[in-house]
């Protein structure tokens, strides 16, 4: 047996001989999990950004139970549920970027030959899908994600901007504002925007920072762990005034309302840590716009500034589901007192509470403080409100 195997290089593309194949299959077999931790540190640093790079799409032959979605992190296929209780075999996706599809086909082969997986399926992002071989058996290749760029049109310039829809089914579809967060546009927005889509909704992530089009792109770990690139964060976060904000809503309001694709003319909207912030004050500008808004780690609802969100909700006509995360110093308990205080007063059914144990940042998978736990119960609480919401307006 193996005892510290060294990951070997991603397969070529010329068909192996009976017994190289036999070997590698071996190999993988007896490879313990610390092979796969190993995995991930060949992996470019911003495919570690891609929802943990690796997820599970769904269960065969049924569904996991209710509270208990399997989970699959860069370590190892995960074999259990966090209970500990064992898994139905899973079909998988490999996600990342064009330029290292070798390694995408050999991590989807390696995980074809582990017991616990059924089908596997590689994406390139931004590229064409790869068909692959599962325990002898062709699969069929992962389609291309049904996002859309666009040029939305704005008081201050052009905005670009993401369009998603659902993988399957035609619409149209309620639509939703997916406002990002302060570490901008990303291959993790993007599969968030594409996992909400996928609930059945039409999507649009905006490029709120599109004011500054020359800036660097962001990873969330680096721009924690060095002060220059935080001050240069809060500069971008800084820049972004209410008015700016309610300027870009309604531009992006008027994107949707013309859009054939899109049904109704009342929409949803979610946001996070800056994102969340800009939700809540586009349902207090939009008022007949919005039928539900949902604020995740999101900072300054309720302080003493002019602009605070708080003292925009007397309109809301929308539901209103915030969820702060615990020890935020952007959005302190004081602060959800006083959320919740406006909100009663005026009228608008409302939940604002926190997540215990759940840093700012939970929801986001490339961001250091994601609590994979606190991202799963924010999906069930996002897909919960817009359901209801849009289910009243029908």
């Amino acid at each position: 047996m193996v005892d510290n195997p060294t990951p070997p290089n991603p397969p070529r593309r010329q068909s192996p001989g009976e017994s190289r194949t036999a070997a590698r299959r071996s190999f993988y077999r007896l490879a313990p999990v610390r092979f796969c931790d190993r995995i991930a540190s060949r992996l470019r640093p911003e495919s570690k950004t891609l929802a943990g790079w690796l997820r599970v799409l769904e269960h065969t032959p049924e569904s996991p139970p209710p509270g208990r979605r399997a989970q699959v992190s860069q370590a190892a296929i995960g074999a259990r549920y966090p209970d500990g209780t064992a898994q139905k075999p899973v079909r998988l996706s490999l996600f990342g970027e064009p330029q290292s599809p070798s390694l995408l086909q050999w991590l989807a082969e390696l995980f074809a030959l582990q017991g616990d997986v059924e089908d596997v399926m590689v994406k390139v992002l931004g590229g064409p899908g790869g068909g692959l071989l599962s325990g002898g058996r062709p699969v069929q290749s992962c389609p291309d994600m049904p996002r859309q760029e666009v040029i939305i049109k704005t008081r201050d310039g052009d905005c670009s901007a993401w369009v998603f829809t659902p993988a399957d089914g035609a619409g149209p579809w309620p639509g939703v504002i997916f406002y990002m967060d302060g570490f901008g546009i990303r291959q993790a927005m993007w599969e968030m925007g594409q996992r909400l889509a996928d609930g059945g909704y039409l999507v649009l992530l905006p490029d709120l920072y599109y004011r500054q089009p020359n800036r660097a792109a962001m990873t969330p770990a680096q721009v924690i762990a060095e002060p220059k690139l935080r001050e240069e964060l809060m500069k971008l976060v800084g820049g972004l005034d209410r008015d700016k904000k309610i300027a870009d809503t309604a531009a992006f309001v008027e994107f949707l309302l013309k859009r054939k694709d899109v049904k109704g003319n009342r929409f949803g909207a979610t946001g996070y840590c800056m994102g969340g912030n800009i939700s809540l004050t586009a349902a207090g500008a939009f008022p007949a716009r919005f039928a539900a808004v949902a604020s995740f780690h999101g900072g300054n609802l309720a302080t003493d500034q002019p602009d605070s969100p708080h003292l925009f909700v007397k309109d809301i006509s929308a539901r209103v589901y915030v969820a702060g995360a615990d020890g935020d110093a952007h959005f302190t308990v004081e602060q959800k007192e006083r959320l919740e205080r406006a909100l009663s007063e005026a009228g608008v059914e409302h939940v604002v509470e926190i997540y215990a144990g759940a840093r700012h940042g939970f929801a986001v998978p490339d961001v250091p403080a994601f609590n994979a736990a606190a991202a799963e119960r924010h999906w069930e609480a996002l897909f919960g409100l817009f359901r209801e919401a849009f289910a009243a307006t029908s």
